[in-house]
Order: C-alpha cells, then sequence, then structure tokens
C-alpha cells in the first residue's frame, strides 16, 4: 500500500463521516446509540494511530453522557488532524513494522501497521452501515456511503482546481 492509496482512503473516511453527520442531521432528534455509535468511529481512529504512533487518544470510548452532533463533529476534526499529521510524518518501511499494545481487558495483541490502518477504515465502514440502516428506519434519509460514491465526487471534472480542468 502506497502513501497515495492511505492518503485516499482516508479522504473517504472523512468523506463518509461527513455524509453520516449530514444524515443525521436531518432526523432532528437523534437516538443516543447512534450519536454513540459516531463517538466509538472517532475513538477507534483516535486509539489505532495512537497505537501506532506512541501517541495518547484525545478521549476515551467510555463517556459518561451522549455526545451531541457537533461534539462528534467537533471531536472527529481533531482526530482527521491528527491522522492527517502521522499520515504525512509516516514512513514506507513503517508499514510493515509491528505495532503492540492492550486492549482495554489488559489482553495482549500484535500487528502489522499496515493492516492496522486497514482496520481503522474498515471499522469505520461497518459502523457507519449501521448507522445508515437505523436512519432508514426511523423514516430519514440514509445517504450513499461507497467507496465509488466517494470516488464519483472526488474525480469529477467540477470538483477539481480549475488548474486541472
Amino acid at each position: 500500500m502506497e502513501r497515495r492509496e492511505l492518503e485516499q482512503l482516508f479522504a473517504f473516511d472523512r468523506w463518509a463521516n461527513q455524509q453520516t453527520l449530514a444524515a443525521l442531521r436531518s432526523l432532528g432528534e437523534v437516538p443516543v446509540e447512534l450519536r454513540d455509535l459516531c463517538w466509538h468511529v472517532g475513538t477507534m481512529a483516535d486509539n489505532w494511530v495512537s497505537r501506532i504512533d506512541g501517541s495518547e487518544p484525545f478521549e476515551s470510548n467510555e463517556r459518561g453522557q451522549s455526545p451531541t452532533l457537533e461534539e462528534i463533529d467537533r471531536y472527529q476534526a481533531r482526530v482527521d488532524e491528527k491522522v492527517q499529521s502521522f499520515l504525512v510524518a509516516l514512513q514506507p518501511e513503517r508499514l510493515d513494522e509491528i505495532v503492540e499494545y492492550r486492549y482495554r481487558s489488559g489482553r495482549a495483541f500484535r500487528n502489522v501497521v499496515r493492516d492496522a490502518l486497514q482496520q481503522l477504515i474498515l471499522h469505520g465502514v461497518e459502523h457507519r452501515a449501521q448507522v445508515m440502516w437505523e436512519i432508514g428506519k426511523l423514516g430519514g434519509e440514509p445517504v450513499e456511503l461507497e467507496y465509488s460514491w466517494f470516488l464519483r465526487e472526488e474525480l469529477s471534472p467540477d470538483s477539481r482546481p480549475s488548474a486541472e480542468r
């Protein structure tokens, strides 16, 4: 996996998180479970990057009260910035390194960095799909979050800077 591929996957992740929050806003009253699930997506991204780069996570996945959509949005922006900084500093040889960490239960695990980064992306895909399913069940308007939809938007001639047209 090359840096460009990673950057594109994480751009997709940011886009999908933004689309998810927009779809949730269309509901009006957003159930606690859906807000908590979106918070969880952010904390797991924060935790995975922290495991790899040795930094401390911003927040805990265990939260006393459910966050508002605005809090999720602000937190996700911080996480996105952390991920971007991480990707800029990431040396290609680090992708094959082993990252060791302990889960909340105390159990030790090991993963290859590239696999951990793919897990981070796939984890978000899983939970955003759950959110979209629930939005539909609640009478809201779920949005398409497939990678191909992101690519269509990213690669459409109207979305490119004028110098690239």
